[in-house]
Order: C-alpha cells, then structure tokens, then sequence
C-alpha cells in the first residue's frame, strides 16, 4: 500500500518471529526516517481491520517517523518527515 507515493516495506526473517519496517520513496528509503524493529507479537498487535488497512499503514507510517495530516478539504497531504 502507498499514500502519496509513500510505501511501508516490512520485511521479516524465515521464520517470521522478527520484523523490520522501512519507509520508502519511488524505491528508496527516505532520508531521516526510523528503521523499526518488531517481534511477531508486536507486529500482529498493529490495528488491523480486512476493509481498512488505513489505519495499520498510518500506525506505521508514524513508527517510522512519517505524519500524515488533513487540511481542512479532509484530503491527505503529502507527509512532514519528524526529525
């Protein structure tokens, strides 16, 4: 999934008992962003709903130290990065 061209890469060992999250860009980790390292048991601990994976790539994004925000048209701004 991406939202205004961000994408959250997860990648997870063989065994699947340790995750790693990675904010990416056409490809690319984006500068000043956090690599987040995660058990199996906190990573399915994410909000997780089958019809809104919304809400778990946004608890993500902001893991990793991207926020996305609304203007007041309610449309999704591109990201602010915190340092």
């Amino acid at each position: 999934m991406a939202l205004n061209g961000v994408s959250i890469a997860v990648y997870y060992n063989c065994d699947r008992s340790a995750y790693r999250l990675a904010t990416k860009k056409d490809g690319a980790k984006i500068r000043c962003t956090i690599i987040v390292n995660l058990t199996a048991k906190t990573y399915d601990a994410l909000p997780c709903e089958p019809y809104n994976n919304i809400d778990r790539f946004i608890a993500c994004a902001s893991m990793c130290g991207v926020a996305f925000y609304l203007s007041k048209s309610t449309a999704i701004l591109p990201p602010l990065i915190i340092f």
